[in-house]
């Protein structure tokens, strides 16, 4: 039987008869630019993307001879002429060779050299002579050689070999036929948005598997072949670590952040970029009184940065919203973008690329699948660093 009203409004409509205002666009929640949401992936691919030739790569790294050693004998009573080194060091120093002790100013001139133990001559310059403390270091300063003598053997670093994976990443898509010719209130094309939010996810997976993930080739996977994954930044990045939890409770200072700076920003580029989680720009914020300056810009390839100006180089500080939680919402890490041949590495023609309908010819639906070749390439950790525990600025 049918309802008897005695007005109409908005209520008393039968919901189904009213034509409801849609946006036209399904809002997502993270909607944000591939340049905010994964600037390394996006700076990676702009400067330094190449392709190798095997799914396993390799490079080599070179280094400077050491230029130190330490005495690791007891407190000397007296200036001896035999010194200890310390475990394997003996292989550092060569005969004739100066050594310098920063503390008291004494030379001492090498003459021979038998495993970690030397003998020398000692106050081999005008600074007498002074006992050695356990660990003291000593600074390799160079040969010196006698009139007509012939050299003596060669003291140089070998190279050292690194390796990482190329790691598959797939995203799919799968919609049915039904589905995608059906006409939707809101983003009418279904199947195009999805491949639009697929492509974000897409991103977000590379950038994590090269901020965070860690080399591995499992060659008994399965049937269908090898199974590999690459090794991210935090993997390769060994050096010039701060935890300032541990070393000052969590409280960054300026001179504490200018101190790991000295180390951090002493190889490589005067131009590094620092990628850094929400709470460490805000102490940023806070010990920089809002100086800061927010670029963005052509030299930046659309990436927003803040610039750090600093006696020991230019810091473009880039906001990483991937960085987050416990571990990682308190971090930051130092790149130096500038190093030969880091970058993003795929094989030939496996770069990434979108795979229209690759299902089943007998499946009434489209099965489309972005997939990605991608490895990391990441020499010389003493050029970058990473930074971690910051909770407040002091």
């Amino acid at each position: 039987m049918p309802t008897v009203v005695d007005h109409l409004d908005t209520a008393k409509i039968l919901q189904e008869r009213r034509d409801f205002d849609y946006s036209k666009r399904i809002i997502e929640l993270d909607p944000a630019r591939s340049a905010d949401a994964a600037p390394l992936t996006v700076l990676l691919k702009k400067l330094n993307k190449t392709t190798v030739d095997t799914a396993e790569f390799r490079w080599f790294e070179g280094y400077r001879n050491p230029r130190w050693v330490k005495f690791s004998g007891s407190d000397e009573d007296s200036p001896g002429a035999t010194l200890a080194l310390g475990t394997d060091e003996g292989k550092l120093v060569r005969e004739n060779e100066l050594l310098k002790v920063p503390r008291t100013g004494e030379v001492m001139l090498v003459r021979t050299i038998n495993g970690d133990n030397i003998t020398v001559v000692r106050g081999y310059g005008t600074t007498a002579p002074t006992p050695l403390k356990q660990n003291e270091p000593l600074l390799i300063l160079a040969t010196a050689y006698q009139e007509n003598s012939v050299p003596g053997r060669m003291k140089i670093t070998q190279p050292v070999k690194v390796y990482n994976y190329v790691q598959i990443i797939k995203t799919p898509i799968t919609i049915s036929g039904t589905a995608a010719a059906e006409k939707q209130v809101a983003e009418p094309r279904e199947r195009l948005r999805l491949q639009r939010k697929a492509s974000v996810e897409h991103l977000l997976d590379i950038e994590y598997a090269i901020w965070f993930g860690e080399p591995k080739e499992d060659l008994s996977a399965g049937p269908d072949g090898p199974q590999r994954s690459t090794g991210g930044v935090l993997y390769f990045a060994r050096d010039n670590i701060l935890d300032v939890k541990s070393e000052n409770g969590g409280a960054l200072t300026y001179e504490l952040f200018e101190q790991w700076l000295e180390e951090a920003m002493k190889y490589g580029s005067k131009t590094k970029w620092l990628f850094a989680s929400s709470r460490l720009l805000t102490v940023f914020d806070i010990l920089a009184e809002k100086k800061l300056q927010v670029e963005r810009g052509e030299d930046t390839y659309g990436v927003a940065i803040r610039r750090w100006v600093s006696n020991h180089g230019n810091i473009n500080i880039v906001h990483h919203p991937l960085f987050e939680g416990e571990e990682y919402g308190h971090m930051g890490v130092l790149i130096d973008l500038d190093v030969e041949d880091l970058g993003l590495v795929h094989l030939p023609g496996r770069d990434t690329r979108l795979r229209l309908n690759v299902g089943e010819r007998a499946r009434d639906g489209y099965l489309d699948v972005y997939e990605t070749d991608v490895g990391l390439r990441f020499p010389l950790s003493k050029c970058h660093g990473v930074i971690t525990g910051v909770e407040t600025a002091a």
